[in-house]
This record gives C-alpha cells, structure tokens and sequence, in this order.
C-alpha cells in the first residue's frame, strides 16, 4: 500500500509539471539567457569584474540616483563605487 501511495505521488508530479505554461509578457518574471537586457547585465558582470565600470554610463542616466541601503548616490558616484571594489 505504501509503495502504491509513493508511486501515484510521483506519478501526480510528473504530469502535473508537464502542464506549466511560460507567460512570454515582459512582465512576467520568466528568466530568459538570450535577451537584450540579459547581455546588458552579463556584460556589466564582467565590467565589474575587471574592475572597469565605467561601461555602466551607456546604461545609466546622468540624472540618475543609485540606492545602497537608505544612502542616495549619484551615477558618478555610484560608478567610482564600482571601480574602487
């Protein structure tokens, strides 16, 4: 009985993991390695890694204002932040 109970369990599992649905909306929150801000978010990786952010100014404003906790930085700021790192 108990192996029984054991085999319909992952029987339940496995069909039911075949019915998901992937919403293709920009909102919906599914992770995908091939779109543009993917590779904006890699290459800034590897920016930061090498100690050379100063890639980040193609992607952030002049105007823009960065959060570390409840400390307000500016872009300028927040970029030297990243290259001191």
């Amino acid at each position: 009985m108990k192996k029984n109970l054991i085999i319909l369990l992952v029987a339940t599992l496995l069909i039911s993991c075949q019915n998901v649905k992937v919403d293709p909306s920009p909102m919906s929150g599914t992770i995908n390695e091939s779109d543009e801000k993917t590779a904006i978010i890699v290459k800034l990786a590897k920016a930061y890694e090498a100690g050379t952010f100063e890639e980040a100014r193609e992607y952030f404003t002049s105007d823009g204002k960065h959060y570390f906790n409840s400390t307000v930085y500016t872009t300028d700021q927040i970029i030297e932040g990243y290259n001191f790192h």
